[in-house]
């Protein structure tokens, strides 16, 4: 089984999320699979239940252009999510 990123895509453009997954699949190995979740227009999440059970080898979050400090309900959501994650390493892209 080849390993698994999730990619979590913040942006608010779907432009610029394609621009940044591609930007990682240029840069990622042969055998590294992508799984990519667009955070702004999911309410519930779905990779949440996966990342808790191993699914992933690691994490990554795009950068966006709503700020942590924003009240906007889905990163309230998203900071909450990542709360959970304890044992998958995080890489957060400014």
């Amino acid at each position: 089984m080849f390993p698994t990123l999730l990619v979590l895509d913040c942006t608010r453009q779907p432009t610029s999320g394609v621009l940044f997954v591609e930007s990682i699949r240029r840069c990622a190995p042969a055998n590294l699979q992508l799984q990519v979740h667009r955070l702004c227009d999911v309410e519930k999440p779905t990779w949440l239940a996966a990342a808790k059970q191993g699914a992933f080898q690691g994490i990554v979050l795009s950068g966006s252009a709503a700020s942590v400090c924003d009240n906007a309900a889905w990163v309230e959501r998203l900071a909450d999510d990542i709360r959970q994650i304890e044992t998958i390493p995080i890489l957060g892209i400014c």
